[in-house]
């Protein structure tokens, strides 16, 4: 699977940074790739993954039903579509947001597929989160409290509490298959900036209290990470990313909020030099600013957003 805010289409900055957004996908092959900010370039990608992937035609199907360029959010399988959801209808939920698909998988199982964009607000809480820390570096007070950082997440909260509670009963009308969800949370893991983790590198003691991510559990039952890489590292000024969907970490407590989650994966138990989380613990998300664990977290050559590619076992 691949998750990818590919950045106003993939069209920014540079007259061939398209053509490498697309050699890049071509080459990583998914087999589900949740797309964001696809805005005119869906028709491309369907068309070089099925040319260049080596794994036959792929179904590009548009989630937002706006125009070229205005066609946020878009689903790519090689997968055969059993059914395409219906937009959201009776929340705060659109089709910008939200919408997804049921596939068959060659063992003959089906799994529903969701591709997510959740609001991005100004002021956002990851700058905020990124000012106070510059703050304590330099010796000073943080510039914002703990409860204004994380009241700039209330939309995400409402968005993803409507996709939660009611999009997605309403669309899956009791379906009991697997349910995957990738694409751009715009927020930060709550489970990461709860207290017990205020002392691990680079959090320089600080907590939030935010509530957006509490309200999904991210994977739960017999998921097991297969395989993970750094997809590619060249754009150094982007910096690393943060993953979302949580793998439970060695020693983690049978008792936390995300002890469901059943991903294998390892981790460093002393973390980094001058990691001074709880013994044999870290936070359950991929902060590869402060962490070794990292499951697929990279930045590609070509300019875009965070991109995350993942394999499961189902």
């Amino acid at each position: 699977m691949l998750s990818w805010n590919i950045y106003h289409g993939g069209r920014e900055f540079a007259p061939n940074n398209l053509e490498n957004l697309l050699d890049q996908v071509a080459e990583i092959r998914p087999d589900v790739f949740f797309s964001v900010e696809t805005y005119g370039s869906g028709k491309q990608i369907e068309r070089d993954l099925s040319r260049r992937s080596g794994k036959g035609t792929y179904t590009g199907i548009q989630i937002t039903s706006r125009p070229a360029g205005d066609d946020n959010l878009w689903l790519f399988t090689r997968y055969p579509v059993t059914k395409v959801y219906p937009k959201p209808s009776g929340g705060v939920t659109t089709d910008f947001n939200f919408g997804g698909a049921r596939v068959l998988l060659p063992n003959g199982r089906q799994v529903n597929l969701f591709t997510i964009w959740l609001p991005y607000t100004d002021p956002w809480d990851g700058y905020l989160v990124d000012e106070n820390a510059a703050a304590i570096r330099s010796g000073l007070q943080p510039r914002h409290s703990a409860q204004d950082v994380a009241y700039a997440e209330r939309k995400q909260t409402e968005v993803l509490t409507d996709v939660v509670q009611r999009q997605l009963p309403a669309m899956l009308a009791g379906n009991t298959d697997p349910v995957l969800i990738g694409g751009d949370f715009n927020t930060l893991p709550a489970a990461d900036w709860a207290p017990e983790w205020s002392k691990c590198r680079n959090h320089f003691g600080m907590n939030y209290p935010f509530t957006a991510t509490t309200t999904l559990i991210f994977a739960k039952g017999d998921v097991r990470t297969e395989q993970s890489r750094i997809v590619d590292q060249r754009m150094r000024r982007h910096g690393p990313g943060c993953l979302l969907l949580r793998p439970r970490c060695r020693g983690q407590p049978a008792d936390h909020p995300t002890a469901q989650v059943a991903a294998r994966a390892t981790t460093n138990p002393r973390g980094p030099p001058g990691n001074t989380c709880p013994a044999g613990r870290a936070p359950l998300s991929v902060w590869t600013r402060s962490l070794r664990f990292r499951v697929s977290v990279g930045r590609p050559m070509a300019l875009a957003r965070d991109i995350t590619r993942l394999t499961l076992t189902l």
